[in-house]
């Protein structure tokens, strides 16, 4: 049995018997909530059965992992990772965006609305913005007809800068995706706000936008929303009926604790040809998750200067740095602000694929991870990939292949 780097969130029937008591060593069930994978001969009347007898709370369906997130007792735990249908028992542990900054500030002060469009630093040092005054490299795409959805915190629907063609609340569905933290409005503006002559504007442009708000008001979610979330993109891509396809998944988000249900999930949007991009993390050490996952891209944070953040992780699963620091974009209620994390950096990364995607409509995981990659990256700090910088700061004139 497989156990993570912060002793083990995914409990056997052996570990369950001998390992503990109550509660597993080192796990933290939060709210008793556990994801449940099922076997493969698991019927629905054997699911219906189990909530019963264990009186399971709150089941939501995860189709995606033939699984399940409910609420447990501690004290029915150990028979139920016993149930011969039951493949695995883990702790549905919380993800967070990564932290805003005590005061957030933009150009003019706190309350100042910019006056025309301002072409941040960032988007110049990605190249996809030059020349005196900055404008955007003409012969660059602009991400047209790619699909990116930003899985957060949701986004402003009503936000003059940002093109949003749909989205769900996984939290809960029976309310909007609409944006009540800031946080994925300002992901979303970073990769793909409008070149529109107000605000800021984004690496993409043109860009479809979705939302998959998996993120409540504080910044703070579960694993099992990210699964669901992915599910939902999925789905998008087989149902042609609505118009949307999701080529990209940004996730500014993360946990310290490894999945192996949300790594099935994003194994799985890999196979059906989705690009996840995921924020490496924010505490200075090793690679969050889903970032440190083989089939996602992890992105770290740089400045203006092309050194690593101080925040930013590191390690070998770092595959690609953006800048990071001093990012300004959109945010709710029309507004605009400033921002550090890896979560600024990732959507730097997410739009510069945009293009890639525009231009190469069958790109994936696969092709990114072999040589196209490297290719649109400018390699700083140690020659080659580095646990820092991955293969370099992102470029999207390189990414784009003009010369």
């Amino acid at each position: 049995m497989r156990h993570n780097d912060l002793g083990g969130a995914a409990f056997s029937q052996e570990e369950v018997t001998t390992g503990f008591g109550a509660t597993p060593p080192g796990i933290v069930l939060s709210g008793n909530r556990v994801i449940i994978i099922y076997g493969d001969d698991a019927t629905e009347g054997d699911i219906a059965a189990i909530n019963m007898k264990y009186g399971l709370t709150n089941p939501q369906k995860l189709k995606l992992i033939n699984g399940q997130s409910a609420v447990v007792s501690k004290s029915r735990l150990i028979d139920l990772v016993k149930e011969k249908k039951v493949k695995k028992v883990e702790s549905d542990f919380e993800v967070y965006a990564s932290p805003k900054p005590t005061k957030p500030s933009k150009p003019g002060g706190e309350d100042a609305q910019p006056t025309g469009q301002t072409v941040p630093w960032n988007m110049e040092r990605i190249n996809a913005y030059g020349g005196e005054p900055l404008e955007r490299i003409s012969s660059l795409p602009s991400g047209k007809g790619v699909g990116i959805a930003i899985m957060d915190t949701g986004i402003d629907i009503d936000h003059p800068d940002i093109n949003v063609l749909g989205g769900i609340n996984i939290i809960n569905s029976a309310k909007s995706y609409d944006d009540d933290n800031g946080h994925g409005t300002h992901v979303a503006g970073i990769a793909a706000a409008k070149d529109n002559e107000i605000g800021t504007v984004g690496v993409a442009p043109d860009a479809d936008i979705y939302a998959i708000k998996v993120l409540d008001r504080k910044g703070s979610g579960y694993i099992s929303s990210i699964i669901a979330g992915i599910e939902w993109a999925i789905s998008r891509n087989s149902d042609t009926s609505d118009g949307m396809y999701i080529d990209i998944i940004n996730m500014s988000l993360g946990s310290n604790y490894r999945s192996d249900a949300l790594e099935i999930a994003i194994d799985k949007a890999s196979a059906e040809g989705i690009i996840i991009v995921a924020a490496a993390g924010n505490d200075g050490s090793d690679v969050d998750y889903p970032a440190a996952f083989d089939s996602t891209i992890a992105v770290s944070a740089t400045d203006r200067y092309d050194n690593l953040a101080s925040f930013s992780s590191r390690g070998p699963q770092v595959d690609v740095s953006a800048p990071g620091v001093e990012i300004y974009s959109t945010y709710k209620n029309g507004e605009y602000r400033t921002f550090n994390g890896t979560s600024m950096a990732t959507p730097h990364v997410a739009g510069v694929i945009a293009l890639m995607v525009e231009k190469d409509p069958a790109l994936d995981i696969k092709g990114l991870k072999a040589d196209k990659l490297q290719a649109a990256c400018t390699d700083i700090g140690a020659t080659g990939k580095d646990e820092k910088f991955g293969y370099g700061l992102i470029d999207a004139v390189k990414a784009s292949g003009i010369n």
